[in-house]
């Protein structure tokens, strides 16, 4: 998830309920403590290989 003026950083604050350091909450995601979560990807002017289902995005891994 990119913030308008601010550039993606790469590192492993990912998605959890609690907020990482400082450090890294730049791509940070909250989500809910003990429920499920749910996850959308957005995507502006797709290209085919989206649309046809051919390209999936990769599979979300849990990190603890």
């Amino acid at each position: 998830m990119a913030v308008v003026g601010k550039a993606l950083k790469h590192n492993s604050d990912g998605v959890q309920a609690d907020a990482p350091p400082a450090a890294q909450r730049d791509n940070w995601l909250p989500a809910p403590k003990g429920s499920d979560f749910t996850l959308y990807v957005r995507a502006y002017w797709p290209k085919a290989a989206l649309v046809d289902g051919t390209w999936m995005p990769p599979a979300v891994q849990r990190v603890s």
